[in-house]
């Protein structure tokens, strides 16, 4: 501050603390915001509401409390849990190398996609297997699974709750795939095992509704038809 006055440098003093008091006010301004918005956070929001850090999910602010809050423990789950039968027949697809956008488009809800160094496997309706198989005709084909879902939201510190279903269904000869959703497990196994797999599961928890199945919209009429047979499995 070469050539400046006593008095001057006092005044720039004062105008700097001035700035950082402003600044500390805001700062805890804010802070009293976050904490009243968290105060307002349902809590016990699911799995899928919270980010891989483990902090809420903005859209946690409208979590719809009428959703089951996530089961935190093994017991808690075994206690609530429900399933159902989703509707329809499914099919496990093995293509080589990695999907493309056209590959994608037989993904109708519920599926599931896993992508490899050397192969992509696709479990889909049966009824979106015939564009995979016109652009793949050596894929890798098992038919005829029926998709089983278990209902209530778990968190991801719940131990052994597919182990403990599996373990019931292996007792019977019952062999099966697993998805792991975000919130809730899965398991598929062939048609032959549906009623089996359906008796066992009922005496482990009540079953619940299984949603509609709705009309895809975007099913292509006109689209040419693949011939499908157990003989396409793999």
């Amino acid at each position: 501050m070469e050539g400046a006055t006593i008095e001057q440098a006092i005044d720039a003093v004062d105008e700097t603390a001035d700035c950082v008091g402003q600044g500390l006010r805001e700062i805890d301004a804010g802070a009293r915001g976050l904490e009243a918005t968290r105060s307002r956070r349902p809590q016990g929001a699911p799995r899928a509401q919270r980010a891989a850090s483990g902090r809420p999910h903005p859209a946690a602010e409208s979590y719809d409390e009428s959703v089951p809050e996530p089961a935190q423990r093994l017991d808690e789950a075994l206690a609530t849990m429900r399933w159902h039968e989703v509707p329809g027949r499914f099919a496990i697809v093995g293509i080589e190398g990695p999907p493309d956008l056209e590959d994608l488009g037989a993904l109708a809800k519920p599926a599931q996609l896993i992508v490899e160094d050397d192969e992509t496997t696709l479990l889909v309706h049966e009824d979106r297997l015939a564009h995979l198989l016109e652009r793949h005709p050596d894929a890798k084909v098992e038919l005829d699974l029926t998709w089983f879902t278990f209902e209530t939201p778990m968190d991801w510190e719940v131990v052994g709750f597919l182990a403990h279903v599996t373990r019931a269904l292996a007792e019977e000869g019952v062999s099966l795939g697993a998805v792991c959703g975000y919130s809730r497990d899965h398991v598929f196994v062939h048609a032959r095992h549906r009623e089996t797999t359906r008796r066992i599961l009922g005496g482990m928890f009540p079953e619940g509704v299984a949603p509609q199945r709705q009309p895809d919209a975007d099913q292509r009429p006109g689209s040419p038809s693949v011939q499908l047979s157990q003989g396409a499995t793999k």
